[in-house]
């Protein structure tokens, strides 16, 4: 599959819901990503089964005509996005979450962000979009060097995602895990990502932080800095800040006030 860059991107519509156990599509009238949270699904393109697991997400191209089945739809959820663009011989494909820094939080915030959330809530939408775009690109143009390169860092990888949270968790030890330099590591570590292993993390841990937040399960902004691996709340709030623009006490009041 070849894309090229387009700056034609127009979201279409996203929902966040459980899975219909059945389902026949016929020339699909947009390109999609299905994110698929809970349960498993089948499709079934002609002469072509492909199987969805919980944990991965799966493009589809315009035009794509296709059956589904979802597996226990009583405990399915997914998120889909669809989406108008000029893409070159676009073809279906399936992501693991692990391969793309942002997928969890699409997953879990993109419907209601864009449904419900304001102008420049749907800017930020139409910029993570174009960011997994940017993520498929780059995974179709991996030559065998580059995959072997990113088998290399899996155990790293694994160790991260796990441990996330974890306020004792040692960036600069995750090279260990892989029989390679820590200036090895970070390279094949940002190629893959594109971004440094501490900027991963902190993404990670300030988009949970973000999500707990709007639960309203924590009662303090330092609760939840804990909860996310940071002991330091001041630190939490100059990092929650930067990615997202607004300090966590402020998003609070937002929370509150809406």
């Amino acid at each position: 599959m070849k894309i090229d860059f387009t700056d034609d991107v127009k979201i279409i519509s996203s929902v966040h819901k459980p899975s219909k156990p059945y389902g026949k599509i016929e020339n699909r009238l947009a390109h999609g990503f299905i994110f698929r949270l809970k349960g498993s699904a089948e499709y079934f393109f002609e002469g072509k089964r492909v199987e969805l697991k919980s944990g991965e997400f799966i493009f589809l191209p315009k035009g794509e005509s296709y059956e589904y089945t979802v597996e226990d739809n009583e405990n399915s959820l997914y998120t889909s996005i669809n989406f108008q663009a000029t893409l070159t011989d676009p073809s279906v494909r399936v992501y693991s979450f692990d391969s793309f820094h942002n997928a969890a939080h699409i997953a879990q915030t993109f419907s209601e962000i864009w449904n419900f959330g304001s102008e420049s809530d749907k800017y930020k939408c139409l910029s993570l979009l174009y960011d997994l775009l940017s993520h498929m690109v780059a995974l179709e143009n991996l030559d065998s060097d580059d995959k072997r390169k990113h088998r290399l860092i899996e155990p790293a990888v694994a160790y991260l995602k796990r441990h996330a949270y974890d306020s004792d968790l040692k960036i600069e030890k995750l090279h260990s895990l892989c029989g390679i330099s820590d200036t090895y590591f970070r390279r094949i570590f940002t190629s893959k990502f594109g971004m440094s292993p501490r900027a991963y993390l902190q993404n990670e841990r300030v988009s949970y932080a973000k999500s707990l937040i709007e639960s309203g399960d924590y009662e303090t902004v330092a609760e939840v800095s804990e909860a996310v691996g940071y002991n330091d709340p001041l630190y939490f709030s100059k990092a929650f800040k930067k990615f997202y623009g607004i300090a966590p006490t402020a998003y609070v009041e937002t929370l509150l006030n809406s």
